[in-house]
């Protein structure tokens, strides 16, 4: 269920929260790093639920005390709290901290060493990835926002902080949307739809080339001398200052296309005909 307010199953009133205080069925363990918000803005802790045993993340908002403005922030987080899928981390929890502040419960997808984003691991296997493992991270990203957009809820172009490796190796974009709502921007116009969505191909050239997409920009097959020209041209259009993709569903089916199609042998094809995956032909 979630709460908010500051009574039964409020997280707490604690301005400065220290390790083994508990903030409603949470115990923090220790405070995270600071992210890719302002520092007072956005604090993030690492909790415990002291009965389920599970870790999470706890977000603290501070707020200015406008009545307008919690408004808009439990607004935001209930729209949050909806938005299920994968490579989203959704809120599970929200309250108010009096006219002061906003908290927000999410999983944890880190280790014992805090959370991973997207950059750390990039740095860590020297600044670039292998075609497949960029293709996957690309999709993830995508199918975020492909999720995201048909909800009516958009995020412009993603912080590459924003986006956490889980310990399966999976993307999960962190509090989707909320600054925008935060804003009050609402909707979004094309434009900035088509913005966010080459913003997830400059993350693709990136993770393929090893630096990012300025202009001039330098083409994708001349720094990945491998590089299958399907992958180069679905980069280019998609860097396209003129076009681009429209959408992330368009971007995705075709960045289906640029992948290989499994090859099958003819012992799996007798396998799939006796699991009846496929119609065996009648023999004139």
């Amino acid at each position: 269920m979630i709460e908010t307010n500051t009574g039964r199953g409020a997280l707490g009133a604690d301005r400065s929260p220290s390790a083994g205080v508990h903030l409603g069925p949470y115990q923090i363990v220790q405070e995270l790093a600071q992210g890719p918000w302002p520092e007072g803005v956005m604090s993030r802790y690492l909790g415990l639920h002291a009965e389920a045993q599970t870790s999470h993340v706890l977000y603290r908002l501070a707020l200015a005390g406008d009545k307008s403005e919690r408004r808009r922030v439990v607004s935001a987080f209930d729209a949050l709290s909806h938005l299920s899928h994968p490579h989203v981390l959704r809120i599970e929890r929200f309250t108010l901290e009096g006219d002061c502040a906003a908290w927000a419960v999410t999983p944890y997808t880190g280790a014992q060493s805090g959370l991973l984003t997207l950059p750390d691991h990039l740095g860590a296997k020297g600044g670039r990835m292998g075609l497949a493992e960029a293709e996957r991270a690309t999709r993830h990203v995508l199918e975020a926002m492909a999720c995201a957009h048909e909800r009516g809820i958009v995020h412009g172009p993603i912080d590459r902080e924003r986006l956490l490796v889980d310990r399966f190796g999976s993307i999960r974009v962190e509090l989707y949307g909320l600054d925008r709502m935060l804003d009050g921007l609402g909707s979004a116009n094309a434009e900035v739809i088509r913005d966010e969505v080459r913003g997830a191909v400059e993350l693709a050239y990136r993770l393929i080339t090893g630096i990012d997409a300025d202009e001039p920009m330098i083409p994708a097959v001349r720094l990945a001398k491998k590089l299958d020209r399907r992958v180069a041209d679905w980069l280019e259009a998609g860097l396209d200052p003129a076009g681009g993709y429209s959408s992330a569903a368009e971007a995705l089916g075709a960045l289906a296309e640029t992948m290989p199609k499994p090859v099958v042998g003819p012992v799996r094809q007798v396998l799939d005909r006796f699991r009846g995956r496929v119609p065996v032909r009648d023999e004139a």
